[in-house]
């Protein structure tokens, strides 16, 4: 068959068993995906990117072996697109097919880099490539043509982004350096090869990638080693890479050229595994680090000659695990640490499952001797709000009903912390229950703290179509819940117990990131 344009387009559903499709440049496997593909009753589109090959005259093969006549598009053709029913309306989504972890966040030239895990294949894991999507403002996404595709080496798995500022790798000056794990015998290409740690490089501002001629620069060391995260460490003039290594151990790399590691040390979790991000900290006029795993367990660290200092006992930021391998942007000008999510729980939607958490920007507070990171929506959220309600010195004798209509909401209050009070916030139909008895909030199958030292009720909250994400006492306690937002009950609705006053309350609606 001839490649004539962009996609290879296949009928697929989610019930259809998995069959394995290869590409022939005569006899050599140029390319191999699995797919769901169903002729009978297709649900979905399958759009594989094959524009590397486009002109090209290929054989394809299918196992099972079934007659599957694939098209070509260039664009494409989704019903409805981000007007679905389940489509978030604040939260960054994929057009067609699936996404898990966010991947090389990074800032340059005035544009937000994120990278991602990506299936165009079907709403579900499988075929790892890394998507990408731009943004000038943290908020507002555009989806743009794959970055990364699963070669010789194997599919394509988590890592990290840098700007190479001082030509170190000696590919370029600012040369957009991207990490990441090729995920050995995860595809027919890679077939018998191992896990092992590798670079592409852009020098036209991310549109295109190269994969660095010498990969990989770390091979493979045990088990499904992976999810390389790479900083510069000024405290001791080194590039620092961590690795996830099996179970809760992870491994630290040093270099002076970032693409020469050696082993620098090993750090161990309590509770914690895979997907490392490192990112630095100012506290108290005092710059330290801050190691997370991929469920946001920290340790607050620092960096000397002889290796990493564990100045923290290990703490939680996110509770629940619909929240999962969040990674900061590199190069933020400003010197924010804005940090993304990927929300675990699926959608039950046609063509797309997964969302991306809501960017929050990081702080650290130390407090009786002992430092405590925070998460708080990013300011840029401004940007969506649409109809405002703010509040000041209320009481609560009685339910409080906000207007809200369809849209997600961004709600902040605070309130008097009396020990045996309950304070009840219904949105759209899913309620968050503020306990001053347990000292707890609960919504749904999640449970936080609610304050460290019980002074007052501090909550905010990004609600959407399919999502609740909860900050608590200033950020210190966090959690994001699946829930479908009820439209039947378009508000929200506060109500305590007892009598409670509420020091300051704002409501904001949110306008549609895709208008």
């Amino acid at each position: 068959m001839l490649i004539s344009a962009k996609y290879l387009t296949l009928p697929a559903s989610r019930t259809a068993s998995l069959k394995h499709v290869c590409l022939y440049d005569g006899e050599r496997l140029v390319f191999d995906f699995k797919c769901k593909i169903d002729l009978l009753e297709p649900t979905f589109c399958a759009y594989v990117d094959v524009s590397a090959f486009i002109g090209k005259e290929l054989r394809m093969t299918v196992s099972p072996h079934m007659d599957c006549t694939p098209n070509f598009v260039n664009d494409m053709d989704i019903l409805d697109l981000y007007k679905e029913s389940l489509r978030p309306q604040v939260h960054f989504t994929v057009k067609n097919g699936w996404n898990n972890d966010p991947n090389g966040l990074i800032y340059a030239n005035g544009v937000y880099h994120m990278f991602y895990q990506y299936n165009p294949a079907a709403p579900e894991w499988e075929n790892m490539h890394w998507g990408h999507a731009v943004s000038t403002d943290l908020v507002h996404w555009e989806e743009k043509d794959i970055a990364l595709f699963p070669d010789e080496y194997g599919t394509m798995y988590s890592g990290s982004a840098f700007t190479d500022t001082e030509n170190a790798t000696g590919l370029g000056k600012d040369a957009m350096l991207l990490f990441y794990t090729a995920a050995g015998s995860n595809n027919k290409l890679s077939a018998g090869k191992r896990f092992t740690q590798c670079l592409a490089y852009s020098t036209d501002g991310g549109c295109t990638f190269t994969k660095y001629a010498s990969n990989p620069i770390i091979p493979h060391i045990e088990m499904q080693n992976r999810d390389p995260k790479v900083v510069y460490a000024t405290e001791i003039n080194k590039y620092v890479m961590a690795i996830y290594l099996a179970y809760h151990r992870y491994e630290l790399f040093t270099s002076d050229n970032l693409t020469d590691w050696k082993h620098y040390d090993y750090v161990t979790f309590e509770t914690d595994a895979e997907c490392p991000d490192l990112f630095p900290l100012e506290c108290e006029g005092e710059r330290l680090w801050v190691l997370m795993g991929a469920l946001d367990c920290y340790k607050i660290c620092r960096f000397t000659d002889t290796g990493i200092e564990i100045v923290n006992e290990e703490k939680r930021l996110t509770h629940l695990r619909m929240s999962y391998a969040a990674q900061s942007f590199s190069g933020i000008p400003d010197g924010r640490i804005v940090r993304i999510a990927w929300h675990i729980a699926g959608i039950p939607a046609r063509n797309f499952t997964s969302q991306m958490g809501f960017p929050t920007e990081m702080h650290l507070k130390k407090e009786n001797g002992t430092y405590h990171l925070h998460s708080l929506p990013v300011k840029e959220t401004g940007l969506l709000y649409e109809n405002t309600e703010k509040a000041k010195d209320i009481t609560l004798n009685e339910a409080l009903a906000l207007k809200t209509g369809k849209k997600p909401v961004h709600l902040k209050l605070c309130a008097k912390y009396v020990e045996g009070k309950r304070l009840t916030v219904n949105l759209l139909g899913t309620p968050v229950l503020c306990d001053m008895a347990a000292n707890e909030i609960r919504c749904k199958n999640a449970r936080l703290p609610l304050s460290l030292n019980k002074d007052k009720l501090e909550l905010e909250i990004i609600s959407d179509r399919c999502s609740v994400e909860i900050f608590a006492d200033g950020g210190r306690y966090c959690a994001a819940v699946a829930s479908i937002a009820d439209h039947n009950l378009p508000r929200i609705t506060l109500e305590a117990n007892e009598a409670l006053t509420v020091d300051y309350l704002e409501c904001h609606t949110l306008k549609s990131i895709h208008e």
